[in-house]
């Protein structure tokens, strides 16, 4: 197992692993259908892109989209982090 394999392929995947959780979690303490929504998108996401990866590690030509796909999906479960700490605030100051 070289440097490129485990930079290029398997810290990646780990990354996936890592964002699907996050997703998860944030899901988890209020269902709401944009959060069950953006979960979906998240992990339909992450999945094509594991598939990619693992493509990419038994010897398939490299390629950066499930990069960028993984870039994509920071910046979407970022603005879902930001709208459930927003809407949890303004459910604490309606009451």
């Amino acid at each position: 197992m070289d440097i490129e394999e485990i930079a290029f392929g398997w810290l990646p995947i780990v990354c996936c692993l890592a964002l699907m959780a996050w997703s998860i979690q944030l899901t988890r303490k209020k269902i709401k259908i944009w959060k069950v929504f953006f979960t979906l998108l998240i992990f339909i996401a992450l999945a094509f892109s594991v598939l990619i990866l693992i493509g990419m590690l038994r010897g398939a030509w490299p390629t950066l989209i499930p990069h960028i796909v993984i870039g994509f999906v920071a910046i979407i479960l970022t603005i879902q982090q930001s709208l459930a700490s927003f809407s949890d605030r303004k459910s604490i100051q309606s009451r």
